[in-house]
Parts: structure tokens; C-alpha cells; sequence
């Protein structure tokens, strides 16, 4: 990949720079390296940006997220993925919007914001139904369940 991004034929193409950039990053993400992951998919998601493309805006936000979730920086996390959130649910993304409540949920849960999570999960539950997603209402359902649990012993 790193001599993708030395072609000329990428420099002239942001949009398949982009996606070099991505894809570096989801290696240096499986490397265990979440510090060089989330510059790449930051390098990704600006030219991505610059060519209009949200969809995929969204995907290296999500991404970027679980870097800065891995890191434990959980600031970052949430909103790198309440950005994605929201062009997912302005593309009408919805069963990606599934996944990202659900990963919003999680940094609650990493925070110790039981109650939090749990109504991130209840929102992603509910928009899973809406749109019939099995997948996504099984996924939920376990998330909510964790949460509730970890919210009761809190208490």
C-alpha cells in the first residue's frame, strides 16, 4: 500500500487515495498500531471529504473511533463516531446507524456511563426493529443485556 501512495497515477485521484489511506489504516489497526491507524484514516477521511464522498466520511470516522477507543481515548471515540452517526443518518444509512449506536454504547460502557449506553442500545434497538435488521436487534439486544448488568452492579 505504501507504494500505492507513491504511484502518480494516485496522486491525480483523491477519491483512490482515499481509499489506499483507508486501507493502510485498517493494517496498521490490525498491526495493534491505533496511533498510525487513526492518521490514515484521518488522511483518508479529509479526501474523502474533498471529493464529497460521506458515505465513506462516515466509515473512516467509525474506524477512527475504534482507534481512539483502543487507545483509550474515549473523548475522541465518541465524536469520532457521533460525527459518523450523523452522516449515516443523513444518508440514510440506517444499518450502519445500527452499528454505530451500538459502538457509541460501548465507549459509554469503557466510560462507566451504564445509563448512557443503555439508552444508546435502546435507540439502536428500536431503529433495528424499524428497519428489520436481525443482525443488528441480536448484536443490541446482547449489548443492552451487558450494560444492564453492569449499570446494576454499579448501583
Amino acid at each position: 500500500l505504501h507504494a500505492a501512495l507513491e504511484d502518480p497515477r494516485f496522486r491525480d485521484d483523491k477519491r483512490e487515495l482515499a481509499a489506499v489511506h483507508y486501507q493502510t489504516g485498517l493494517l496498521h489497526q490490525a498491526k495493534t498500531d491505533p496511533k498510525a491507524a487513526i492518521t490514515s484514516f484521518r488522511e483518508a477521511d479529509q479526501l474523502f471529504a474533498a471529493v464529497g464522498d460521506q458515505s465513506n466520511r462516515a466509515t473512516c470516522l467509525s474506524s477512527m473511533g475504534m482507534a481512539h477507543r483502543g487507545l483509550g481515548e474515549l473523548d475522541h471515540a465518541l465524536k469520532s463516531h457521533r460525527e459518523s452517526l450523523e452522516l449515516r443518518t443523513k444518508l440514510g444509512e440506517m444499518k450502519k446507524a445500527v452499528i454505530t449506536l451500538n459502538n457509541i454504547g460501548i465507549v459509554f460502557c469503557a466510560q462507566a456511563r451504564y445509563n448512557e449506553a443503555v439508552a444508546e442500545f435502546k435507540e439502536a434497538d428500536t431503529l433495528a426493529r424499524e428497519i428489520k435488521d436481525d443482525e443488528g436487534i441480536q448484536i443490541t439486544q446482547s449489548n443492552l443485556k451487558r450494560a444492564e448488568k453492569l449499570s446494576a452492579k454499579k448501583k
